[in-house]
């Protein structure tokens, strides 16, 4: 049940950014007004174009101030153009091995949840909200974008320290 032990490309909840990334790198990718309306409390920052072994982008979360760039929430990313039976597909399996992973959890699904972004209502979400005993999660999805959003679909592979998720409750509510 400890969320430190999973990793994303290497990287782990708890330890520094700077231990993969210039600091330099990290500024220049952060999202601006990503959780607009919020105590600003938590920030992230996207890393693209680096040579991943499986994911195409990774989103780092950390705390306002904190120098260390301690992480809070890693998020890969996989790009799937328009393929969405292959991003559902993948989804599905990740899905399983974080779930033999992680025998000890409670699971929230979604499907065909339709993405709040898209004024369409064609942009739908299918995936799965993981909670371990410690409060942490893991979150794997699948979003299928609308040819009216312009976006490729992609699967998510998300954890939350428990710290960052309560956060995130709170922001959403």
């Amino acid at each position: 049940d400890d969320i430190r032990d999973f990793e994303i490309e290497g990287l782990s909840i708890g330890e520094s950014a700077l231990n993969f990334f210039k600091e330099s790198e990290l500024q220049k990718n952060i999202r601006q007004n990503q959780y607009q309306g919020s105590d600003g409390k938590f920030y992230d920052t996207q890393v693209r174009k680096y040579n991943f072994d499986i994911y195409d982008e990774i989103t780092l979360v950390f705390k306002k101030g904190d120098k260390n760039y301690e992480i809070y929430s890693i998020g890969g990313i996989i790009f799937y153009g328009k393929r969405t039976k292959k991003c559902i597909s993948d989804y599905k399996k990740i899905l399983k091995d974080i779930e033999n992973i992680f025998p000890n959890h409670t699971k929230d699904i979604w499907k065909n949840q339709k993405h709040h972004q898209d004024q369409s209502g064609k942009s739908l979400v299918n995936g799965a909200l993981i909670t371990l005993k410690s409060g942490a999660t893991v979150e794997v999805a699948c979003y299928s974008w609308s040819d009216e959003m312009n976006f490729e679909d992609y699967v998510l592979v998300g954890i939350n320290s428990k710290e960052f998720e309560n956060w995130l409750k709170n922001y959403y509510n």
